[in-house]
């Protein structure tokens, strides 16, 4: 619970009680880092507690540990808890400060001012500023506290937004006449230091400040109220402003001269005479001494009022800033008051309220606030008429504001050590108006370790203080201020440590090389510390790279790339060149730099990451091609090249399974056994100890053409003809190279002249009737009846014919026979038909089966079944027919090339014969008035036969009579029995059986069985 970036709250439930063995007195955590496989002891944190909640610290941001706990008793420790993994939060990332400016800059400093970063992430310890001349990149830096004052009326000049804070610094020893580039960057406790802020540029010259604005803001008949502006990089150089007025239409008039403070840029000129026109001038300075020419305006005063209207004022309550007034309205037309008000007999200035007039209103009450405490205040009113016109003064009226103590301590307090002997304290000066008294002192009070605190009275002129200190000494100060009357509430308290001295070397340095890209630095602390160690800075550099010890590196530079302040004893360099050599230094750091500790390490190899270079063909023949490269450039090699791996591998149809892969150690290769005529791609990578690297890319080549194709394939016969075949087939595969034309030879089987044709592959008499990759041909002019050998070969442009293809036999058709001229019956039966035929006119004898069909008439769905009967035979018995069904039969003629046409007719089988019982069914007496009757039952495989019918008679009746109707016949039982009850006690009975079909047809009765 409650996960921060450097701590973590845990919370855990103690075992169940039958499991603890006795009272639980504490428990032990282990926190392990998740990340680091190897890790010393020092990153286990284990520590002992009491109570089931714990806060563990000290951990690494955003990184992930796992944790275990275990209970103790009297006896000893119980078993650890399952590890339960928890990762901390990610350390904020403190933002640029916002607003950075250059105030002023003199002959050889710069005063800055910048915003602190917003939103304050409250972890800010410190800013650096970062400068040099303007296009130069020859920085320098200066580091500033967390916290610098800056002067009040600089504050005025540029309130902060809300919530923010500035801050100001100088900048010395700068070179005149230049113009600087400055960049401000803001750092945590923890050394992480935010980017680096917009670029401000300052020149450092010392220039006259003009004063760029003028202007009458009010005015009467006595006064006039002026206001000025200067350029905004002149502000923080004033220190002062001196006002010239003077009558422009009387001669010889003496001008009137004013001095104001820098913060001051509007002004009240009283005593004037009404309807007056002055030339009013202002002139800044910024040595308190020497003015600079300043800028004039002519302005008139207003005409005087009526003098006819005045009061009288008392003073009604006197306060430490402010006095109040009462008064009673005069008679007429009044439109308001203008309170006016000198100091210590001072030159009057007129109030900036003006107090209205309410109509029937007699008595008014006024405030003049804002006033110095413990002063002489003179005060007076005028009456200002409905025309705007202000009266005479009234009589003047005295007051005199009184003292309080201070409300606050001073501000912008500031604590540092400048040497390790000394501890200086700096404060703001309050603003006078805030004094609430006429004076103001301070006190000082500081804590040592050992001493109790003590309070030192500092006088008000001061705004800082210097103690003399021992090193390494903890400083706790505080400020109040104080008057006459009492003192303001204690400032917040101020801590700081005295710097300490410069650190000894660092003991035990290791390195360990994690992986191509990774070394593992280890270190022991300073056996002599000097303070406080709060880092280390480590750094390193590139000396070169292994693979090519004596090669200049151009990709990466060989400088010392430094981390600074890092607070483990432990180091993981990141981001270095495999197979390289680096030089490694660590020191100690306090706030003094200590010595530095310096030791080698080699990188270890990784596979290389990037191909040979430029892979072309040699040459290619037939079956081989030759290739060579050149080696790898050597920064990407990440060890020592030990061989080449090439791999080639067939693009055409007929190659896609070629494919050869080979180690050689040699930049040239020669690879033998390919296809003619084929394309390849061919691709090398390097191996290195490691593994090998990238492949190049694929290169294109193709071998050359063979002196003689294959032989076509598939040769095939597509078509026969009386006097014509047609060959088709496939042209050579792989083709060994381009072909032209074909050889085409053909032979009658019995004899040995060959006739040859010869056709380009151009010629449209080798294209087939339908788009196909085969060649077709037709040969013709031939006897009908004959059989021919086949063959093909091919040609490859400018060299030779290939061998003759595979033998393929192909006919001439001959013509089929007639139908036979007569179909005549034999014999038929219930389930058979027997027939012959005269077969048609056969000169030549070539007639070599016939086929006979027969389709049943009376049923749509029967399908046609058809017998081959070889020739001389001329009969044939159809037989497993239905009864009483018409059939159509047809007959044709065949030979070797087919059947002619048909000759049919029309036969139909006899009428079913509804078998009979065969044997005599067995009787026996089954009680005085039953009998008991078994018989067989007929072989039934048409499925004609319905059931079986019983017939009895007694022996005195010559009639038969059926019993008890049908009973139905089953194609799987082969016996039967049945009851005859209601019978005859004592009388002697024959018993018959006869079968029924599924026309109610009856058969034959069987022979009869008796019984009595």
């Amino acid at each position: 619970t409650n996960i921060l970036p450097t701590e973590v709250a845990v919370v855990w439930q103690a075992p169940a009680c039958l499991q603890t063995n006795g009272e639980i007195t504490e428990y032990e955590f282990e926190v392990t880092p998740l990340e680091r496989r190897e890790y010393e002891a020092d990153d286990i944190i284990k520590q002992v507690v009491r109570g089931t909640r714990t806060k563990i610290t000290g951990l690494s941001p955003y990184a992930k540990y796992l944790i275990r706990i275990r209970a103790f008793t009297r006896k000893g420790s119980g078993p650890w808890s399952e590890p339960v993994q928890f990762q901390t939060a990610a350390a904020p990332e403190i933002p640029a400060p916002s607003m950075v400016r250059v105030l002023s800059a003199g002959s050889t400093n710069a005063d800055l001012i910048w915003q602190e970063p917003y939103p304050a992430s409250g972890s800010i310890d410190k800013f650096k500023c970062k400068y040099a001349v303007a296009g130069t990149k020859q920085y320098q830096e200066r580091e500033f506290p967390s916290y610098n004052p800056c002067r009040e009326e600089i504050i005025r000049m540029s309130p902060p937004p809300t919530g923010t804070k500035l801050h100001c610094g100088r900048i010395d020893g700068l070179e005149p006449e230049k113009k600087y580039t400055f960049m401000m960057s803001a750092g945590d406790r923890s050394g992480t230091w935010s980017p680096w802020s917009e670029p401000q540029v300052g020149h450092i010259s010392e220039g006259p400040v003009q004063v760029i604005s003028l202007n009458k803001l009010a005015g009467g008949a006595k006064n006039i109220l002026i206001g000025w502006n200067v350029r905004p990089t002149d502000t923080a150089r004033v220190v002062g402003y001196r006002i010239h007025v003077t009558p422009v239409l009387e001669r010889g008039a003496k001008p009137k001269s004013y001095t104001v403070d820098r913060a001051t840029l509007q002004y009240n000129i009283d005593n004037l005479s009404p309807n007056t026109r002055y030339n009013i001038t202002v002139d800044a300075t910024t040595d308190g001494t020497h003015y600079h020419p300043g800028t004039s305006i002519e302005v008139h005063t207003d005409s005087a009022p009526s003098s006819g209207l005045m009061v009288v004022p008392r003073v009604i309550e006197e306060q430490a800033t402010s006095v109040t007034l009462e008064w009673n309205a005069p008679d007429g037309d009044v439109s308001g008051f203008v309170i006016e008000y000198s100091l210590g007999g001072g030159v009057w200035q007129q109030y900036s309220r003006r107090v209205p007039a309410y109509p029937g209103r007699r008595v008014y009450t006024a405030q003049i606030d804002q006033l110095p405490t413990n002063s002489v205040v003179d005060l007076r009113i005028r009456v200002v008429s409905a025309q705007n016109e202000q009266s005479a003064p009234s009589p003047e009226v005295r007051a005199r504001t009184r003292c309080s103590a201070p409300p606050a301590p001073p501000q912008a307090i500031r604590l540092d050590a400048p040497s390790t002997n000394e501890v200086r304290v700096s404060w703001a000066k309050p603003a006078k108006d805030t004094w609430q008294c006429d004076q103001l002192n301070y006190d000082l009070a500081y804590r040592v370790p050992g001493q109790t605190e003590r309070i030192v009275p500092v006088p008000g002129e001061q705004t800082d203080y210097t103690f003399p200190s021992d090193a390494n000494t903890r400083w706790a100060v505080k400020l109040r201020c104080t008057n006459q009357v009492g003192s303001s509430p204690w400032s917040a308290e101020q801590v700081i440590t005295t710097r300490q001295g410069i650190p000894g070397p660092v003991r035990d340095l290791r390195l360990r090389a994690k992986s191509p890209n990774e070394v593992h630095v280890q270190w022991l602390a300073p056996l002599v510390q000097r303070g406080t160690i709060v880092g280390y800075d480590i750094s390193y550099r590139l000396k070169h790279r292994l693979a090519c010890p004596d090669e200049e590196p151009r990709d990466v530079s060989r400088d010392f790339v430094t981390v600074y302040n890092h607070k483990d004893l432990e180091y993981t360099l990141t981001g270095l060149l495999p197979f390289s050599l680096y030089e490694v230094r660590v020191r100690a750091r306090t706030t003094e730099l200590g010595p530095e500790e310096s030791k080698d390490i080699a990188t270890e190899q990784q596979p290389p990451s990037a191909p040979p270079l430029n892979l072309q063909l040699n040459y290619a023949l037939e079956r081989s091609i030759s290739f060579q490269w050149e080696p790898i450039e050597c920064s990407q090699r990440h060890g020592h090249i030990v061989n080449y791996e090439y791999e080639i591998q067939g693009q055409d149809d007929w190659a896609k399974l070629e494919r050869q892969i080979a180690n050689t150690s040699n930049t040239k290769i020669n690879i033998e056994g390919l296809t003619p005529f084929t394309k390849y791609i061919m691709r090398v990578k390097a191996y290195n100890s490691i593994g090998g690297g990238p492949n190049t890319e694929n290169l294109d080549a193709m071998t050359a053409k063979a002196e003689a194709p294959l032989p076509p394939q598939d040769l095939v016969v597509a078509q026969e003809g009386t006097d014509y075949f047609m060959i088709s087939w496939l042209p050579p595969y792989p083709p060994y190279g381009p072909h032209d034309k074909y050889k085409i030879r053909y032979q009658l089987l019995n004899e040995s002249r060959w006739t040859e044709i010869e056709k380009d592959t151009k010629d449209r008499l080798l294209k087939c009737p339908a788009e196909s990759p085969r060649h077709c041909f037709n040969v013709t002019g031939l006897e009908s009846g004959r059989q021919f050998r086949v063959q093909v070969a091919a040609h490859i442009v400018d060299c030779s014919y290939g061998p003759w293809s595979t033998v393929t036999i192909a006919n001439t058709l001959q013509i089929l026979p007639d139908a036979p001229r007569a179909i005549e019956l034999i014999e038929k039966t219930d389930h058979s038909l027997h027939i012959r035929w005269i077969p048609p006119p056969d000169p030549l004898g070539q007639i070599t089966q016939y086929k006979v069909g027969i389709v049943s008439l009376d049923d749509p769905h029967d399908q046609l079944k058809t017998f081959l009967v070889d020739h001389p035979t001329l009969q044939h018995l159809l037989s497993n027919l239905r009864p009483e069904t018409s059939y159509n039969i047809s007959i044709s003629a065949g030979t070797k090339r087919g059947f002619g046409p048909v000759a049919w007719t029309r036969y139909s089988t006899d009428p079913f014969r509804v078998p009979p019982v065969i044997n005599a069914p067995q009787v026996t007496a089954d009680g005085a008035d039953a009998l008991n009757v078994q018989w067989s039952g007929v072989l039934d495989t048409k499925k004609q036969v319905r059931g079986y019918i019983i017939e009895f008679r007694s022996s005195d009746n010559p009639t038969f009579t059926e019993y008890d109707g049908i009973i139905e016949h089953d194609m799987n039982r082969r016996n039967y029995q049945q009851r005859l009850s209601l019978l005859d006690a004592d009388t002697l009975y024959f018993v018959r059986i006869k079968v029924v079909d599924q026309k109610q047809r009856v058969s034959d009765p069987s022979p009869e069985g008796s019984a009595r």
